[in-house]
């Protein structure tokens, strides 16, 4: 993968992204229809997407350039009184002071409020700005979904963070965290 532009490694992506989704296409389940009768007792699976974890080593190391791009980034959320409000009408986000710590952990804690929120699998993948990362530190952040993966891979799967203002190594890392990890893809934030 010599001097990859935009377009051949998001061609590429693709292609690995297919190669690891196609061949569980053939052995899907259709959906039920909803003039078939359901099964007694029969639970529709919750199943979140998106479902971000942070990793203090990438928010430290990234926190300089990422302040030169975005400097209100600093009182992000800092006048939010969310998760404490009585109307229940629309989505909340966690209390502020409970965001962070429940994002670093994605074992425990993480499945006991799934079970309270009968949350039955996460997808998860890594908030915040990755993206000024180094190669290794998304390898390690990798390494660790797949290893939540291991232990509990009926509650869990996640997509790879990749280096992507560095194509090349993004491309290598989709493919070892796909192929290698058994991740499902990768999500692009930031």
């Amino acid at each position: 993968m010599n001097n990859l532009n935009r377009r051949q490694f998001l061609t590429q992506s693709a292609v690995v992204l297919a190669g690891g989704f196609l061949p569980h296409i053939s052995t899907a389940q259709p959906i039920a229809l909803s003039n078939q009768p359901k099964k007694v007792g029969h639970k529709m699976k919750l199943i979140c997407v998106e479902e971000h974890i942070l990793d203090p080593n990438i928010a430290k190391a990234t926190l300089p350039q990422v302040l030169q791009q975005v400097p209100y980034l600093i009182d992000w959320g800092k006048r939010v009184k969310d998760g404490n409000n009585p109307d229940h009408s629309r989505p909340q986000i966690e209390k502020n002071d409970l965001i962070n710590p429940k994002g670093m952990e994605f074992d425990v804690k993480r499945l006991a409020d799934m079970d309270a929120a009968n949350i039955n699998m996460q997808v998860l993948s890594v908030g915040g700005f990755p993206q000024f990362a180094s190669l290794e530190m998304h390898q390690q952040v990798n390494n660790q979904l797949a290893e939540a993966i291991k232990t509990h891979p009926n509650r869990f799967a996640a997509m790879a963070t990749l280096p992507w203002a560095e194509p090349e190594q993004a491309a290598a890392e989709l493919e070892r965290s796909v192929k290698g990890l058994g991740l499902c893809g990768a999500l692009l934030n930031g």
